[in-house]
C-alpha cells in the first residue's frame, strides 16, 4: 500500500424537502458505524487549519460544525473508499453526494500539524511529538494521531481528561487499593485517555477500537509516552467478561445508545462510567436510557461549549 498518498472521501447530505440535513447526516453516521467505520470527522479535524483565537476562523469553524458540513473519511487505500462509496450510494441514493480526493500524505500531515498546538487541562499538558518544553507541573501527554481521531483538542476529549483525572485522584485520596483498579477506554482512538490513565499510575488498562488505524496509532503513542496498556479490536472485546472500575467512552450518540447499558453492566461495584461525544441536547436521551434500568445511580453533568460529558456512578 502506498502511504505517500492519502485519500479523502467527502460525503455531503442533500437538502431534501421531506428530511432535514441533520437527520440525513445522523443516518449516514449510524450506517458508517454499523459497517465498522469509526475514524471519520465532520468538516474539520480537531480544529486543524483553524486558529480559534482569530475571529473569522472561529466563525468558519462554527459554520463547519453545522449540519451542512461534510463527513470526511481518510484512508491510505483508495479501493476501500471506492467500495464504501458504492455501498453508500446504494443505501442513500439521492440523499447524499460524495467525492474522493487524492492528497499528498506529507502535506496532509503538515496541515494538521500546523493546527496542533500544545494545551493544558486540569492535570495534563498535551503536546505533539515535535514540541519541547511546556508545563512541567502536569502530566505530559505526547500525541501523534496518525490516521486516528483524537489529538485531544476537541472539547469532548478535554472533558474526559478532566473527568478521569478527578476519578483517579479520588481513588488516591481515599487510599484505596490503587494497583488493582481496572480501566477501559472504549473507542480509544489515538489512545490519549488510556495514556492519561497510565500516567496517573493505573496498571491495568484496556483500549478498544473497531478501527485498525486507531489501534496502530494508540500502540505507537503508548511507546512515545513510555507507558504500557492492552489493546484489542471491538470483535475481540465482545468475548470479554471482565469488569472494570472506570470505563471511558468518548463516542458518538448512535453508538452510545446501543452500548450504554452493557457498559454499565461491566462496572464493578462502586464503578464509574464516563461518556462524552455528545452535544448538550443529547444529554436527556442518555440519562433516560440509564434511569429506565438503573434506579440507584448518581449522575454528574459537565459541559464545554455545546458539548457534554456524563458521569454515572453505581
Amino acid at each position: 500500500m502506498n502511504q505517500n498518498k492519502t485519500y479523502e472521501l467527502s460525503i455531503y447530505c442533500s437538502n431534501d424537502q421531506n428530511i432535514s440535513q441533520e437527520l440525513i447526516k445522523n443516518q449516514v453516521i449510524a450506517w458508517l458505524i454499523d459497517r465498522g467505520e469509526s475514524t471519520f470527522v465532520e468538516g474539520v479535524i480537531d480544529n486543524i487549519d483553524l486558529d480559534p483565537s482569530i475571529e473569522e476562523d472561529y466563525d468558519r469553524y462554527s459554520e463547519l460544525e453545522k449540519s451542512t458540513s461534510p463527513i470526511l473519511i481518510f484512508k491510505f487505500c483508495k479501493k476501500e473508499l471506492i467500495n464504501l462509496q458504492s455501498a453508500m450510494n446504494l443505501e442513500f441514493n439521492s440523499l447524499i453526494s460524495s467525492s474522493i480526493n487524492t492528497l499528498s500524505t506529507v502535506k496532509w500531515q503538515e496541515g494538521w500539524k500546523e493546527g496542533f498546538r500544545p494545551f493544558s487541562t486540569d492535570g495534563f499538558y498535551v503536546c505533539p511529538p515535535w514540541e519541547s518544553g511546556g508545563e512541567t507541573s502536569k502530566f505530559r501527554l505526547i500525541i501523534d494521531p496518525g490516521m486516528a481521531f483524537g489529538t485531544g483538542q476537541h472539547a469532548t476529549t478535554r472533558l474526559c481528561l478532566d473527568g478521569l483525572f478527578r476519578v483517579i485522584n479520588s481513588w488516591k485520596s481515599r487510599q484505596e487499593y490503587f494497583n488493582g483498579k481496572r480501566v477501559l477506554d472504549m473507542g480509544t482512538g489515538s489512545g490519549i485517555l488510556a495514556i492519561a490513565a497510565a500516567k496517573l499510575g493505573i496498571k491495568n488498562i484496556l483500549g478498544v477500537d473497531i478501527d485498525k488505524n486507531a489501534l496502530i496509532a494508540a500502540q505507537e503513542n503508548s511507546k512515545i509516552n513510555d507507558v504500557m496498556f492492552n489493546l484489542c479490536s471491538g470483535a475481540e472485546f465482545s468475548l470479554f467478561s471482565e469488569k472494570f472500575d472506570l470505563i471511558l467512552a468518548n463516542i458518538l450518540l448512535p453508538v452510545l445508545e446501543k452500548m450504554l447499558l452493557s457498559l454499565l453492566n461491566q462496572l464493578n461495584e462502586h464503578g464509574v462510567l464516563i461518556v462524552s461525544g455528545i452535544t448538550v441536547d443529547q444529554v436527556d436521551t442518555l440519562k433516560s436510557i440509564v434511569l429506565s434500568r438503573f434506579s440507584r445511580v448518581r449522575i454528574e453533568e459537565h459541559y464545554c461549549d455545546d458539548w457534554a460529558m456524563l458521569t454515572f456512578m453505581i
